[in-house]
């Protein structure tokens, strides 16, 4: 092949834009070894390549930008990057090699433009992704530690009703339905507070539930049902009573009854 046809062919551009095979890679090569042509071709590909790319990180002065303006409306095909440089230019090249330069440049700054597009997308997502799982985990701490909190105020709040001087310990024996069971409840007369040991109760049937009964002279008060023992750990706090003669449990329907049901009154404790 005629080497400036070669030159001419294109492949050159492609190669400095990186787009040839690998094989295609290393015929460019061997020829640039064996044809200075070829070499000195490929040295002002890349030139105006690093030229074009160094432009994109600053803008051009306005009166650069006019007189490139100028250039191009006046026709003048011979308009190239190097002749706004102030230093000597060598030989003259064929009309049309600027153009070539200019598009192989074109070429390769697409290249590197999307390359660097994907990479930092792709830089993006991962960052994203990270800091979405930063803050999931931190999430989950606040929770974690919004829990402690909260176990930690009420185990404060138990005790400080288990050192009252004033509170009450009330232990509810089993009734003949359940001789061998046993409760105990901690009543303060002051704050109202109640606070139930399930103690001995058996497990409730299916479709059931404990309740706690504050007995006063006005009769039986609700004061809660009782949480299943699976789902429960420790001491229970109960609704507040004002007044109380005496502590029973029932066992009723799931939810609580408005009234106890005296024939499954399982325990029961007087003042």
């Amino acid at each position: 092949m005629d080497i400036n046809e070669y030159i001419s062919s294109g492949i050159l551009e492609l190669y400095v834009a990186g787009a040839l095979a690998p094989d295609e890679m290393l015929d460019v090569e061997r020829m640039a070894e064996q044809h200075p042509q070829v070499r000195e071709e490929i040295a002002a590909i890349e030139k105006v390549v690093q030229a074009l790319v160094s432009s994109q990180a600053r803008n051009p002065r306005p009166e650069l930008r006019a007189r490139i303006l100028d250039k191009i409306g006046d026709g003048d095909e011979s308009a190239s990057i190097h002749q706004l440089d102030t230093r000597p230019e060598p030989a003259p090249r064929p009309a049309g090699t600027s153009m070539r330069y200019l598009l192989a440049a074109s070429l390769v700054f697409t290249l590197l433009s999307a390359s660097a597009a994907g990479y930092f997308g792709y830089r993006w997502n991962q960052t994203s992704n990270q800091l979405a799982a930063v803050i999931n985990e931190k999430d989950q701490i606040a929770g974690d530690r919004q829990l402690l909190k909260t176990r930690l105020d009420r185990s404060s709040s138990d005790l400080a009703l288990l050192r009252d001087t004033e509170s009450r310990v009330v232990d509810l024996k089993g009734l003949p339905i359940a001789a061998d069971a046993h409760a105990r409840v901690y009543w303060n007369p002051r704050t109202s507070r109640v606070m139930l040991d399930k103690g001995s109760l058996p497990e409730p049937p299916a479709g059931h539930q404990y309740q706690l009964w504050a007995i006063a002279k006005s009769g039986p008060v609700d004061d809660g049902v009782i949480v299943k023992a699976a789902d429960a750990t420790g001491f229970q706090q109960m609704k507040d009573v004002a007044a109380a003669d005496a502590f029973a449990i029932t066992l009723e329907p799931e939810g609580g009854s408005p009234t106890p049901t005296l024939d499954r009154m399982y325990v029961m404790g007087k003042l």
